[in-house]
């Protein structure tokens, strides 16, 4: 399956050069893909994330080509509705078919983000020699300590907590099932309350 977001959608979400090499993130972003995100989805939801994927390539390779290409390739009514829904600030965006599906979209983004992050933490300045894995340094620059690691890859994994929690929301009402909005009542010790007598 193609994946559902590049590095260049990490950024909007946390500290990262867009400048890193493919080959230092991808991989990254193809086990969150595979291990952290995917396995959480039913195939109906990750079609749905598939095709606004899809949707927003379309939209966007349009918005560039030129007035003859654009009659050539016109949009197709779907990726039409989904262009006109873009343009709309997000609080007026109506609860329409489309509302749900990119709501739905947006909680999946969000997690893949966070889970290719945490995974590029892991090993981000780590390089495999003859001799094993190292960390190299040249001239000026630093790697970060241990101490440092342990900090981003602890504040990376609450927050894939936060998104995690985001999603099963975002699937539950995707899927019609009802958010409970309150606590549970919690239940009555015996004895307390009712009749009590006291030996004199």
């Amino acid at each position: 399956m193609k994946l559902l977001i590049t590095k260049f959608d990490l950024p909007d979400y946390v500290k990262f050069t867009s400048n890193t090499a493919d080959s230092l993130i991808n991989p990254d972003i193809r086990d969150a893909h595979e291990f952290d995100v995917l396995p959480l989805l039913t195939p109906a939801e990750v079609q749905v994330v598939a095709t606004y994927v899809g949707y927003q390539q379309a939209v966007a390779a349009f918005q560039v080509m030129t007035e003859a290409d654009q009659a050539t390739h016109p949009l197709t009514p779907e990726q039409l509705a989904y262009a006109a829904y873009l343009t709309l600030p997000e609080a007026e965006q109506p609860l329409d078919v489309l509302y749900k599906p990119y709501q739905f979209y947006r909680a999946v983004r969000g997690l893949l983000c966070h889970e290719s992050y945490r995974r590029f933490l892991l090993s981000h300045g780590l390089h495999q020699t003859p001799n094993g894995f190292e960390v190299i340094s040249d001239g000026g620059h630093q790697p970060i300590s241990n101490q440092q690691r342990t900090e981003l890859r602890g504040d990376a994994q609450a927050k894939c907590a936060t998104y995690r929690s985001r999603l099963l929301v975002t699937q539950r009402a995707f899927s019609g099932v009802p958010i409970a909005t309150t606590c549970p009542s919690s239940t009555q010790r015996p004895g307390n309350g009712g009749l009590m007598t006291y030996a004199v």
